[in-house]
């Protein structure tokens, strides 16, 4: 099942990670996803399409597409996810254009620009992840824009099809929608499509039902609502655009295998 990620989706988004052996399942996200490996290799299948990054290789991976990561014993690799709006132009282009392949090598100048900013080598000499800090705004435009600059001089773009236009229209609609009391045919109205013919390219686009998605989102959120609040589970749950205290715990319980109750004593462990 693809994953929505919430927390890679704001629109002032930046995480930069350096990362030493690390898998993820297939998810998806509004960022853009740079990522450069250092040592040993990866592989990504990003929609439809498979690849393998070798040490000094790249890869951009635009919004919304679904993609997973799986890495050798031996890698090391950073992993930039920022909003488009960090590069406006260029997220403007993503809009109704898509890459024949999202691979591509940094030149050696632009490499050690990139690497010494978002990614120095004094900080990542300990062992383990490191989350790199958020350098300061212009200087991390500056980086986002030279590496999607040199992805783009290589790059083939085609125009999207009415399909894939249509599923960034939804992950949209969705992200700003799942508090409501949100339905396939209700969006399909409000987009201006058919019921049969949203449900037709959703399920065999992402794999996932709408409900599923929603539901997704609304976990993820009330996540975050526990981690911040000392709210009740019930105001969290209407909060969170779940209908009842039930459909909360049952969705809790089959997305992420735990009742909320016991999620927020975890977290409350935690703090």
């Amino acid at each position: 099942m693809i994953s929505h990620q919430i927390s890679n989706s704001s629109l002032e988004n930046y995480e930069g990670v350096f990362y030493r052996t690390h898998d993820w399942e297939s998810h998806l996200h509004r960022s853009f996803e740079f990522i450069t490996v250092f040592s040993g290799s990866l592989f990504l299948k990003v929609g439809a399409d498979e690849y393998s990054l070798a040490s000094g290789e790249s890869i951009l991976i635009p919004p919304f597409a679904p993609h997973s990561i799986e890495s050798s014993s031996d890698s090391s690799f950073f992993i930039a996810v920022f909003s488009g709006n960090y590069v406006e132009d260029v997220a403007k282009l993503f809009k109704s254009k898509y890459s024949e392949s999202y691979k591509f090598v940094l030149s050696r100048k632009t490499h050690e620009y990139v690497t010494e900013h978002l990614c120095p080598a004094q900080l990542i000499c300990t062992e383990g992840d490191v989350y790199l800090p958020r350098p300061k705004k212009f200087m991390l435009k500056a980086c986002l824009y030279s590496i999607a600059s040199e992805f783009l001089d290589g790059a083939v773009l085609k125009d999207k099809k009415r399909e894939e236009m249509l599923i960034l229209e939804v992950l949209s609609y969705v992200e700003a929608h799942f508090t409501e009391n949100l339905t396939l045919r209700d969006m399909a109205r409000a987009l201006g499509y058919s019921h049969e013919y949203v449900s037709r390219v959703f399920n065999r686009t992402l794999g996932i039902n709408f409900k599923a998605l929603v539901n997704q989102h609304r976990l993820e959120y009330a996540v975050e609502l526990i981690r911040s609040t000392d709210d009740a589970l019930v105001s969290i749950a209407m909060a969170s655009g779940f209908q009842s205290l039930r459909s909360f715990n049952r969705a809790s319980r089959e997305i992420l295998g735990v009742a909320p109750s016991e999620l927020k004593r975890k977290i409350s462990e935690d703090l």
